[in-house]
């Protein structure tokens, strides 16, 4: 009994030592990574997150929801190369990111979620890309958004995505600036906490010539998030 004691006791400390990581849980470490890298746009911690979904998936490659941690991953690996002007390197995670969201999809068409993601990298693709690949990618991108919301009329993710879309393409091919706007807004009232919808509504007013709503708008997104690069660098514009 003793003895029992001993190596419990032992197993208690070398735990504690070692900061509870023998308990920790891989997929958790990958979200909690994912979750700052997200807010940061740093890589290290979407790199790491990355790293981990990918590993876990090794074991579990029917699991539509790691596949789609993975997307996400790289979606914000690619945004943290745009911040540094390397759209190259954005475009090939975002292609790779492409392929993460799709497996996803296919494994689970009733995700709303992967959908969404899917819909975000193909607009990307067309953003950074421009000319024919808004021919190529602008029904893809459009059909993948329609079945998103199809499948949760409250995924404020997906309307930003509509109000991107709508915002950024030229009317003679279905763009609507207003449209866009009230996408971006109904998305801001089913999340308050999405700073990249301020980002980018922000940019519609100034598109607008209403420069003094995009300056109040993009400084809400600030107080949302104070690290986000991209509406910092926005408001320096300013």
């Amino acid at each position: 009994m003793e003895k029992r004691k001993t190596i419990f006791l032992s197993m208690l400390i070398a735990i504690f030592f070692l900061g509870g990581s023998a308990l920790a849980d891989p997929l958790e470490e990958g979200k909690k990574s994912l979750v700052e890298g997200l807010r940061t746009l740093q890589k290290e911690p979407l790199q790491k997150a990355k790293t981990q979904f990918e590993e876990i998936l090794k074991a579990k490659q029917d699991d539509p929801k790691l596949y789609y941690l993975l997307g996400q991953s790289l979606d914000g690996l690619a945004y943290a190369e745009e911040l540094k002007g390397n759209k190259d390197g954005a475009f090939a995670l975002i292609e790779e990111g492409v392929k993460a969201a799709k497996r996803s999809t296919e494994l689970d068409d009733s995700f709303s979620d992967s959908h969404r993601l899917l819909a975000t990298f193909y607009g990307r693709i067309i953003a950074i890309k421009g000319g024919m690949m808004g021919a190529t990618y602008g029904s893809q991108n459009e059909d993948e958004i329609q079945r998103a919301l199809q499948l949760d009329g409250q995924n404020a993710q997906a309307h930003l995505e509509l109000g991107i879309s709508r915002a950024n393409t030229p009317p003679q091919f279905g763009g609507d600036m207003e449209v866009g706007i009230r996408a971006m807004e109904k998305a801001l009232s089913i999340n308050p906490n999405l700073d990249m919808a301020y980002y980018h509504l922000g940019r519609a007013f100034l598109k607008k010539g209403d420069k003094g709503k995009a300056k109040e708008i993009l400084q809400k997104g600030i107080q949302v998030n104070p690290s986000n690069g991209f509406i910092k660098r926005e408001l320096e514009k300013m």
